[in-house]
C-alpha cells in the first residue's frame, strides 16, 4: 500500500490563497484556489512546535496527546523530535529525499505501547496513508464536498482564515466526516486542522503551537548519525511479481455514495494471502482485507445458527467489522457509519474473475 506521510497530506492538500479584511473569493472559485495553493504550501521552509490529539472510541472517552519539534529547510529533508508522550520523548524521524530513518526503538518500549497505533503522531507524519486528505483524491474531494468560508481567528500567533469541507451527501440516514482548516493568510499553509467523525463530534486536532517560516529562520540540521534507515515497501515491477490469490475475492454490487475504489493490493499476512481494496470520497476512507477462513473459524461459522452465518459482524471492543462466506473472510475498516459498512459488507458477492487475478 503506497505510504503517504500525513504532515505532507495536510501541508500539499490545505493551502489556501491569502484572505485579508473582508476581500472573499467567490464560491465557485475556491476549488480553483485550493488546487493551486496545494503545490505552494509544500514548498515553504518551516520550524516549528506541532500538537496532535485524537480521541479513542471506548467507554471512557480515552484521548491520546502527543507533541513534536518539526523542521523542513526544503521539501526534499524533514526532521522530526519527539517531546510527548514521555515515552517516546526525545525520538527522532528524519526524511531525506525518500529515504525515512528513525531511532531505534527498544523492545520495551515497543511493549508498551499502546496497541492504537494511530494516535502516534510521531510516526504518521513521514509514512502514514491516512493522511486528512490523499493529494490523488482532490477531484473526489471537489466532487463530493462543500468549501464554506467560516470567519478569521488567530493560531501560533499568525492570522488565519477558517475553511470548513462538509459532504454534500448528508441525509438522514447518511453520516459523513468533515474537516475544519486554520489557514495562514501569509504564506497559505494549514495551521490548525479539525476533523470530526461521521457523527458530527471532534476526532482529531493538529494545531501549531509556534512556527516560522523561511530559510533564514530554519535554523536545524539534518543528520542521520544514530538513526535506522527505514527500508521502503519492496516495489513491484509487474503485477505478477506479488503474490497469488488463492480465493476468489468478492465485489461490491452497491457503492457508497460519492465514494470510488481508488487502490487495491495483495499481500502475505502470516499464512495467509490477504486482498486489500481501498475506497474514498476524496476525504474519508474505509478498506476491505479478505483471505481465506481458517478451519477453526469455519467451525465456529457451523456452530451459529443457519440464519446468522453470512450476516455482517463485529468485532468485540472494537469498531472492525466482517463477514464469512464460501470460506472467504471479510474484514472492512474505515472513519465511516457502522451502518454504511454494514450495508456495505452485506452487498459484496463473489466476483467472476478467475482466481490469481492480479489487483486492480
Amino acid at each position: 500500500m503506497t505510504q503517504r506521510c500525513l504532515l505532507f497530506s495536510l501541508l500539499i492538500c490545505f493551502g489556501l490563497p491569502a484572505v485579508y479584511g473582508d476581500a472573499a473569493y467567490a464560491a465557485e472559485n475556491l476549488a480553483d484556489f485550493l488546487k493551486e495553493s496545494m503545490e505552494t504550501a509544500k514548498q515553504i521552509p518551516f520550524e516549528g512546535v506541532l500538537s496532535f490529539s485524537r480521541k479513542i472510541p471506548s467507554p471512557q472517552e480515552e484521548k491520546r496527546y502527543s507533541k513534536v519539534k518539526l523542521c523542513r529547510p526544503s521539501p526534499e529533508r524533514e526532521w522530526m523530535e519527539v517531546i510527548q508522550p514521555d515515552i517516546l520523548q526525545n525520538h527522532i524521524v528524519a526524511r531525506i529525499d525518500d529515504v525515512i530513518w528513525m531511532s531505534p526503538i527498544s523492545d520495551e518500549v515497543k511493549e508498551n505501547l499502546p496497541h492504537d497505533l494511530r494516535f502516534h503522531h510521531w510516526y504518521r507524519i513521514f509514512r502514514d496513508v491516512t493522511g486528512v486528505i490523499d493529494l490523488k483524491h482532490y477531484d473526489l474531494l471537489v466532487e463530493n464536498f462543500d468549501l464554506i468560508r467560516e470567519g478569521i481567528e488567530t493560531v501560533a500567533n499568525r492570522e488565519t482564515s477558517i475553511l470548513f469541507i462538509q459532504s454534500k451527501h448528508l441525509g438522514r440516514n447518511r453520516k459523513r466526516t468533515s474537516l475544519r482548516l486554520w489557514i495562514d493568510h501569509e504564506t497559505r499553509m494549514p495551521l490548525k486542522c479539525e476533523q470530526m467523525d461521521y457523527d458530527g463530534c471532534l476526532y482529531e486536532r493538529l494545531q501549531f503551537e509556534s512556527i516560522r517560516f523561511g530559510r533564514d529562520a530554519v535554523q536545524c540540521e539534518i543528520q542521520t548519525d544514530g538513526l535506522q534507515k527505514i527500508p521502503p515497501p519492496p516495489k513491484k515491477d509487474k503485477p505478477e511479481d506479488g503474490p497469488k490469490l488463492d480465493f476468489t475475492p468478492f465485489v461490491p454490487t452497491r457503492m457508497l455514495r460519492g465514494y470510488k475504489e481508488v487502490a487495491s493490493n495483495v499481500f502475505n499476512w502470516k499464512e495467509h494471502v490477504v486482498f486489500e481494496t481501498n475506497y474514498s470520497d476524496g476525504l474519508s476512507t474505509f478498506s476491505t482485507y479478505q483471505r481465506l477462513q481458517t478451519q477453526e473459524e469455519k467451525d465456529a461459522q457451523a456452530r451459529e445458527a443457519e440464519d446468522e452465518r453470512n450476516k455482517v459482524k463485529k468485532y468485540k471492543d472494537r469498531e472492525i467489522y466482517y463477514r464469512e462466506s464460501k470460506g472467504v473472510q471479510i474484514v472492512g475498516v474505515g472513519d465511516i457509519d457502522p451502518r454504511a459498512m454494514n450495508y456495505f459488507l452485506s452487498n459484496m458477492t463473489q466476483s467472476e474473475e478467475p482466481i490469481g487475478s492480479s489487483p486492480r
